[in-house]
């Protein structure tokens, strides 16, 4: 059976196939960075957390994330979409995205009072470490100064092929691996 409703990334090209694809067979809410029924609008992302405007076809929700990175704006895009399909008021959502401290292993920020930021991510693809490292330089670009220092591996003898990708997308945005 078709899902009730489908929440789809229109930012993807493939997302946009999906979309006309249920069209006939789910309620279809779309969601993306700038369009879409829900889109971030005033996204200011900073090292102690992040605030944007969520445009919703309810109209605009202003919220305030603990979480870091554009990766978490799109994030919380799409599980406030998912949400609202599910009869979440307006409400439920503000309060669940500020309650939410932190997602574990997903660029999560490490604070033991160091001078210097320091967060954990499990990226499992060359893809995934290409944008995590693009977000620590937006976030270095922001500070005026600073340095990123990427620290990753591959663990045991599972797909060696993804080894030299990794390498290569953690040497091409970090300035030191």
């Amino acid at each position: 059976f078709p899902p009730r409703v489908a929440v789809i990334n229109t930012d993807d090209e493939h997302g946009r196939e999906l979309v006309k694809f249920s069209k006939s067979r789910s309620q279809v809410l779309t969601f993306g960075w700038s369009s879409g029924d829900f889109h971030a609008e005033k996204a200011d992302v900073a090292m102690n957390g992040t605030r944007f405007d969520l445009v919703t076809p309810d109209g605009i929700l202003p919220l305030w994330s603990p979480l870091i990175g554009r990766v978490n704006v799109y994030n919380i895009t799409a599980a406030a979409a998912a949400a609202f399909a599910r009869g979440c008021t307006r409400e439920q959502i503000i309060a669940g995205v500020e309650r939410l401290q932190r997602v574990p292993g997903r660029f999560e920020r490490v604070d033991n009072g160091q001078p210097f930021t320091v967060v954990v991510d499990y990226a499992h693809t060359d893809d995934a470490l290409k944008n995590l490292t693009r977000v620590a330089r937006e976030f270095v670009s922001q500070a005026g100064s600073g340095r990123v220092i990427t620290v990753f591996g591959c663990g045991g003898d599972r797909d060696r092929a993804k080894r030299p990708l990794m390498g290569e997308a953690a040497g091409k945005g970090s300035d030191y691996v």
